[in-house]
Formats: C-alpha cells, structure tokens, sequence
C-alpha cells in the first residue's frame, strides 16, 4: 500500500501498477480468509464478530507498515502511512481489550452500565478506522486511478474496511445473525475482487 509514495514520484503507469498489485493481493487474500472463516462457522456473537473483523484490521495494519518501506526517500508519505498502519492495529487492540463477551453475554446486573461504558471507545475506535481509510485509502486510491484509468483495486479495498467498520459498530444496536452472515458475504466478495484487481495489475 505505497500509494503515497507512488504519488510523489513520477513513475510510469506499468511501474506504478507494479508497486500496487501485491498490496491488493494481501489485502484480498486475508480478506478471502477472513469471509471462509466466517461462512464455515455457525452464526456467532457480536464480540466474535468484532474480533474476527478486529484480525482483519491488524494485517492491514501490517500491510501498510510493510508498504511505508516504498516511501524511504519521503518521510512525509512514509508518516502518513506509518500513522494509517499503527492506526489500525491500535484500534485492533482497543477492541481485543474492551470485555465484549461480558456485554454481549447473557444478562447479569450491572451489565447495562458495562455496556454503556463500552460503547464509547469501541465507537472510538471504529470511527478513527472509518476516518482514516477515507482520509488515506479512498482519497488516494482515487488520485491512483487518474493515472491508471480502470484501477479499482485501491477504492475497493477501502471499501471493504469500511464495510467491515461498519459491521462492527452495528453489532451494539442489531442482533449478530444478520451481520454474521453480511461479514461472510463481504469478505469473500470483497477477496475476490481484490484479488482479482491484483491479479489485473500484476507486472507480466
């Protein structure tokens, strides 16, 4: 994910697609294996839910880690990417931390307040992922395809973490069933496309 970088430097359109398509391909795959995940288990709860979607913003936290090496010689971009990639897997861990097994549990007393308590920096947290993905993913993978008019892959992957976001703060107000089940279709369709973006890019 150098799409940063990409920008700042004046590389020609097969060598840009050839920065971008592994990144694609990583995010696509785990995405692909977060949506198996999902499908082969029965519906589960809502703090299951958030912890597999939480799995997923840890890799693609790593992800753009591992692609901030492409913005070496710009130690602005190599920030900016640094931030997107602590972002998400500090927002990970916010969610790992909070006792979203005791909230979403069977009742007990005092469960109400622990909920209430819970839902500020988990919200948090799922807002500082949404925000982010716009502000870098989105926007960015939006300035890619001006340069490789078609490329998809980028705003897709955004898509989906956004998707997920999403998913992740509706399980506080609606039952898991219907989520569980949107989680599974959103990751395999989602790992596909991005895969298959990838695989469109990939230097031949």
């Amino acid at each position: 994910m150098s799409p940063a970088t990409l920008l700042a430097t004046p590389l020609k359109p097969r060598d840009l697609a050839a920065k971008l398509w592994l990144v694609s391909l990583l995010r696509g795959v785990v995405a692909l294996a977060l949506g198996a995940y999902v499908v082969s288990r029965p519906t589960s709860s809502s703090a299951s839910l958030a912890h597999v979607v939480a799995v997923y913003w840890i890799f693609d936290g790593l992800v753009a880690l591992w692609a901030s090496r492409f913005a070496a010689a710009l130690a602005t971009n190599r920030v900016f990417l640094v931030v997107r990639g602590l972002g998400g897997i500090g927002a990970a861990l916010v969610l790992f931390a909070l006792p979203l097994d005791e909230i979403f549990g069977p009742w007990r007393p005092g469960q109400i307040m622990l909920l209430i308590l819970t839902m500020a920096p988990a919200l948090a947290a799922i807002s500082l992922q949404i925000v982010m993905t716009i502000a870098i993913d989105l926007l960015i993978g939006l300035e890619v395809r001006r340069r490789l008019p078609g490329e998809w892959s980028l705003p897709l992957g955004a898509a989906v973490s956004i998707v997920l976001s999403a998913l992740v703060a509706g399980a506080f107000f609606a039952p898991p069933t219907l989520l569980w089940r949107l989680l599974g279709v959103v990751g395999l369709v989602g790992g596909l496309g991005l895969v298959a973006g990838a695989l469109r890019l990939r230097p031949r």
